[in-house]
């Protein structure tokens, strides 16, 4: 009986960090988009937003690249229940 009651929780850790992970990866989305429209219209002086428009893409790789795994881990198990439920 412990044992379902970790997993589930380990599984509903996961979910939520899968969940606010995406929240923030859509926050970045949008950051990039205005990024990239004050870029376009040249608003500020370009070299001034390129810094900001290569780390918000950086950023965008990480936080997907995470809920990919993420994701992969909650189908396959990963051997991470551990992990996971130890948080």
């Amino acid at each position: 009986m412990a044992e379902r009651t970790t997993r589930k929780r380990a599984a509903q850790r996961r979910a939520d960090f899968i969940h606010e992970v995406g929240v923030a990866n859509k926050e970045m989305l949008e950051a990039l988009y205005w990024l990239r429209l004050v870029q376009d219209a040249e608003l500020v002086v370009s070299g001034e937003v390129d810094a900001l428009v290569r780390e918000a893409d950086e950023l965008i790789a990480i936080l997907t690249a995470s809920i990919k795994t993420a994701k992969q881990c909650e189908v396959t198990s990963c051997g991470e229940a551990r992990s996971w439920s130890a948080r």
